[in-house]
């Protein structure tokens, strides 16, 4: 999905709203940033712990008066993602990854069935889906397949290259501008550069 730079309420770029699930680390990340952004006029945040979502929703609101950013976050159900253009899937379920290889497949037993769970109940969403969670790769087809949403993205090979492009530039002392490249396939250990 691209969206245009931020501009006023109802312009070109702004969508009406955005879904988060997941109000951990990541969630909060991806939250954080599109409040700063200004992409949408509004942010729905959900959680499989609602303390969390309202946690949350309570520091972007703190972000975007400081920030002077017109995005208003308010916590929800998932049923009411459906009104969003977008939702992004960053939930975790619950497990210690202790894997010294292939750490992203960890999650794929505890976050499997929580994707599943999702995707079930946003079967006919009609709006793009980015999904976060690990292995995201496998989440993500995953997604797809339960739910039948036509539009759903995984971020792993994208976030990888702007990894790989930041790390090369470090590395040779020149602008991020200036370097390009791609990662592509599974989003871990075995990713091609």
């Amino acid at each position: 999905m691209c969206l245009a730079p931020p501009g006023p309420a109802g312009s070109r770029g702004t969508v009406e709203a955005v879904g988060i699930v997941g109000a951990g680390a990541v969630g909060q990340s991806v939250a954080a940033a599109l409040v700063a952004a200004g992409l949408s006029r509004r942010i729905q945040v959900t959680s499989w712990k609602p303390a969390r979502a309202t946690s949350l929703v309570t520091d972007l609101d703190d972000l975007a008066h400081l920030s002077g950013s017109p995005v208003r976050a308010e916590s929800c159900k998932t049923a009411d993602l459906t009104a969003c253009e977008a939702i992004v899937i960053c939930l975790r379920g619950t497990f210690t990854n202790t894997a010294k290889q292939d750490v992203r497949m960890t999650g794929l037993q505890a976050n499997a069935p929580h994707i599943a769970a999702l995707a079930t109940r946003l079967t006919g969403y009609r709006g793009t889906v980015i999904v976060v969670t690990n292995p995201v790769d496998v989440m993500t087809r995953l997604f797809a397949e339960v739910s039948g949403v036509r539009r759903v993205f995984g971020v792993g090979s994208n976030l990888d290259s702007v990894r790989y492009r930041l790390t090369l530039a470090r590395l040779l002392g020149v602008p991020a501008s200036a370097v390009d490249g791609h990662v592509i396939g599974e989003h871990g250990d075995h990713a091609v550069i």
